[in-house]
């Protein structure tokens, strides 16, 4: 039996900077939309503003993040269409398409490796799927939407705050482990029971 080699951990970090770069252009061609652009810099302004007022003591903390808590809702509001979008995106691009071409994505084609089951065998679409919601930020995008969908300014900023915190310490402490561990083995990769190997 041929003996696979495990993927190294700068191979898996370089598919993946390839692979956000393709689904950034997909999602910067399908988004543009220059009302969107116009009406974020408004509120960019805005935050600016409320920002200047609070540093030079004309308004409280409390009205400070009311008006915080506003304009990063209503900015979110705005780009809810585009994060569903990018939801889309994602989900085809690092599920579907990486099921569809056995394990691999773009990124991984060029680099030469893909993702296996624990025994090798070909990676299933629920290894993927968890794989996905846990490094590719689909489970940010997706809390996100429902946040705004909710409705509570206060509460989206509470729990978009405390999910970006961490999904951010668990993509922190999955590159750590890829990057040190002998096994290379992430977080998602264990969770799983999935690996990456070169692809010969």
């Amino acid at each position: 039996m041929a003996k696979h080699k495990t993927a190294s951990a700068y191979k898996r970090i370089i598919a993946f900077v390839i692979d956000m770069f393709i689904v950034s252009i997909i999602i910067s061609i399908c988004t543009v939309n220059t009302n969107t652009y116009k009406s974020r810099n408004d509120l960019d302004k805005k935050m600016n503003e409320f920002a200047n007022n609070y540093v030079s003591g004309k308004i409280s903390t409390d009205e400070y993040m009311s008006q915080y808590a506003d304009i990063i809702y209503r900015s979110n509001k705005l780009e809810f269409n585009n994060n569903i979008l990018y939801a889309v995106v994602l989900v085809g691009y690092f599920i579907m398409f990486q099921y569809m071409n056995d394990g691999r994505t773009i990124g991984k084609q060029l680099t030469k490796i893909k993702i296996v089951n624990k025994d090798n065998s070909s990676v299933r679409f629920h290894q993927l799927l968890i794989r996905s919601l846990i490094i590719d930020e689909i489970l940010g995008v997706i809390v996100n939407i429902l946040l705004v969908i909710m409705g509570n300014k206060m509460f989206f900023l509470v729990g978009y705050s405390l999910v970006s915190v961490m999904l951010n310490v668990l993509v922190f402490v999955t590159v750590f482990m890829v990057l040190y561990r002998k096994d290379r083995l992430g977080v998602h990769d264990i969770i799983t029971k999935s690996k990456v190997i070169e692809d010969k």
